[in-house]
């Protein structure tokens, strides 16, 4: 994620590789949507969020993100979104 947080787009691939399966299932499970959006769509715009939000995850933290702290925030996103 510190690579993400710096604008790394190669590893920003490598996270997507890594989680998009469950992800998008994440997003799938959610409730339908009224407004039209489709799974993909709301996927898509919870990927958007991790990139742009990832400076603002390891901003004024004293320690490297843990793997596992890493996975839950991004997985949070796609719980957000969905919503």
């Amino acid at each position: 994620m510190t690579a993400v947080a710096s604008g790394d787009q190669a590893a920003f691939g490598q996270v997507y590789d890594l989680l998009a399966v469950p992800f998008y299932r994440l997003v799938l499970g959610g409730p339908r949507r009224e407004d039209g959006r489709t799974a993909d769509r709301v996927a898509l715009d919870a990927w958007t969020r991790v990139w742009r939000d990832a400076p603002l995850l390891l901003h004024g933290s004293r320690r490297p993100l843990s793997s596992a702290e890493a996975v839950a925030w991004i997985m949070n996103k796609a719980r957000e979104q969905r919503r």
